[in-house]
């Protein structure tokens, strides 16, 4: 057995890229992974995750979630994506805290 097997991870941003791939890769070394969408956790708004986060005992958590929108849309409003991406961050680590994850 190794050390992923059995162990509850949660992966934020798993439909992305990175998050699809490392998804895969948890799978394969036999962890029980949840990777919810966008539309199933809103890590900007965070009273609504950190209950979720702490019930459900999860062991390890990746945050790869972030707003993007391309080279253009990152030029236009960088502030407004730093913010986010800054705000959803926080809002992972302090439900982490709160959870004990």
């Amino acid at each position: 057995m190794g050390y992923w097997t059995g162990k509850r991870v949660l992966v934020t941003g798993g439909s992305g890229f990175v998050g699809r791939h490392l998804c895969e890769a948890l799978a394969d070394a036999g962890a029980a992974r949840w990777a919810p969408t966008r539309q199933e956790i809103n890590w900007l708004l965070p009273r609504k995750n950190i209950p979720l986060v702490m019930s459900l005992h999860f062991d390890v958590l990746f945050h790869l979630a972030a707003r993007v929108g391309g080279i253009q849309a990152n030029m236009a409003n960088p502030a407004s994506f730093f913010r986010d991406n800054m705000l959803m961050g926080l809002n992972v680590l302090d439900a982490c805290v709160e959870a004990r994850v």
